[in-house]
């Protein structure tokens, strides 16, 4: 699910949760969290890096939540 959406976007997983330290801006956040609080810790907010389909190949920091799985 892509964040701040109700709309579902294809994508592959690029790192799981127990992979990503990434501290790159998480997608999503402001319409998760109080925007005056920072974004949250991939160490205890899992976050998968997905690639998502027609985005020009970027990895892009989502939280477990939002990512369910694709019907094959």
């Amino acid at each position: 699910m892509y964040p701040g959406t109700t709309s579902f976007y294809t994508g592959q997983v690029a790192t799981p949760p127990s992979l990503n330290t990434s501290s790159s801006p998480v997608l999503g956040v402001a319409s998760l969290a109080d925007p005056a609080e920072p974004p949250p810790d991939p160490t205890t907010n899992p976050m998968y890096r997905i690639q998502f389909d027609d985005d020009d190949e970027r990895e892009r920091n989502v939280p477990a939540h939002l990512v369910v799985p694709q019907p094959r």
